[in-house]
Order: structure tokens, then sequence, then C-alpha cells
């Protein structure tokens, strides 16, 4: 059995659909995306070594998409990197909220413990 569309009522129902579904799914897509953009230009600062504007970056990533698990963690690495340990663990913190079973990141926050502690011990001897 073979199907029959008429061309001009699928015209008219795409017409009709298409803004409805572009309102409610590509506002949301689009932040995605530039969320997405900014994210993959900060890991690529990273690598780079230029960790200052890799901060930026995935800071702009967060700010569009804020509940992000990943781009929250990836924020605290960087900023691990650059010693910021608080700003770090706070984020860390955050990531861990929208995703507790995240596995690296509180291995990442453990780590963040561990060398707070540790400068702790050290700032006390001296």
């Amino acid at each position: 059995m073979r199907l029959h569309f008429n061309s001009c009522k699928v015209a008219i129902l795409i017409a009709t659909l298409l803004p409805l579904f572009v309102s409610n799914v590509g506002h949301g897509s689009d932040q995605r995306r530039d969320a997405e953009i900014h994210a993959d230009k900060g890991l690529r600062l990273a690598q780079a070594g230029n960790l200052p504007e890799a901060e930026i970056e995935l800071r702009i990533a967060v700010q569009v998409v804020p509940d992000d698990a990943g781009f929250l963690s990836n924020l605290g690495t960087i900023l691990a990197m650059e010693r910021k340990l608080e700003d770090s663990t706070g984020v860390f913190e955050r990531a861990l909220r929208v995703d507790p079973k995240d596995v690296t990141t509180r291995r990442y926050l453990a780590a963040n413990r561990q060398w707070d502690i540790y400068r702790r011990q050290q700032a006390g001897r001296f």
C-alpha cells in the first residue's frame, strides 16, 4: 500500500507546527550549542597552557548552561590547575549537586580537600 500526501496540506501543517517546535526546543539547543562552543574552546586553551583564558571560556559555558555537571567539573579542574583551590572546591561541590554519581568529580573534590589539609599543615609548621 502506498501513501499519497497532499503536498499543500503537508506544507501548511509544517508551517503551523514548526514555530511551536522551534520556540520550545530551538532556543535551549542554541544556548547549549553556544555553551559547548565556549567549553570546547576553554579545553583547547587549557591544553595549550592558557589557563586564564580557559577559565573565562568555561565560566561563560557555565553561565549559559548553569546546571551542566560536565561544564562545572571542567571549570573546577581548570581552577585547580590555576591553584584556586577554594573556588575549585566550590565548583566541584556544585557539579556534584547536579550529578551526585559523578565519580571523577568526587575524586577531584577529594584531591582538593587533601591538598588543602596538606597546605594547612605546612602553614602551621612555618
